[in-house]
């Protein structure tokens, strides 16, 4: 076990000296390759791609909106309280969970849920890709809950009955049944 320990010390100083595992952003603006994905999270537990600000865009390099963009953003709030009127990370409400996500991307939204379920371009249920907006009709006539399809079936949102930011199945029948329309902002 001692020598498998220093052979990683090791491993890990090489990278280090070599610039692999840097907290900088890449100075060449290219993403970083998944050898050096991998050292860094198996020597620090933390991700690169969160690092490098290449990936600082709604949809990524492959044109679709994956992560670590707006997702892997998401995915950090998970957690977060649950309250009426927030937009910051402080505590959120569906919306402003939402308009937050999206302005720390440079993109506006309207502060409500039925406002924004008009921004961007509608997508159907079966054609929802990571990092688009899903919108539900919950126990109101009109659109009143939002939340950011993750990919999987899953969208992740701030609920007012867990009083957090969670990941939902948007499959659920639930919210399936409850569900209106997807919306995906183009990339400028």
């Amino acid at each position: 076990m001692r020598i498998i320990l220093a052979a990683l010390t090791v491993i890990a100083g090489l990278f280090l000296t070599a610039g692999v595992m840097s907290d900088e952003p890449a100075a060449s603006g290219r993403a970083p390759s998944q050898e050096k994905i991998l050292f860094y999270w198996l020597f620090t537990g933390r991700d690169i791609r969160q690092q490098t600000k290449v990936f600082k865009d709604l949809r990524g390099k492959d044109g679709g909106q994956s992560e670590p963009g707006i997702v892997a953003m998401a995915k950090q709030y998970l957690g977060t309280p649950y309250i009426y009127g927030g937009s910051t990370p402080d505590g959120f409400d569906c919306s402003g969970y939402l308009m937050y996500l999206f302005g720390e991307f440079g993109r506006e939204l309207p502060r409500t849920a039925d406002e924004q379920a008009t921004a961007g371009e509608p997508v159907a249920f079966e054609r929802l890709q990571p990092g688009d907006m899903v919108f539900f009709i919950t126990d109101e006539p009109f659109i009143s809950h939002s939340g950011l399809y993750i990919g999987d079936h899953r969208f992740i949102h701030a609920s007012s009955s867990a009083r957090s930011v969670i990941i939902s199945r948007i499959d659920d029948p639930y919210w399936q049944s409850a569900f209106r329309t997807g919306r995906r902002l183009s990339v400028r």
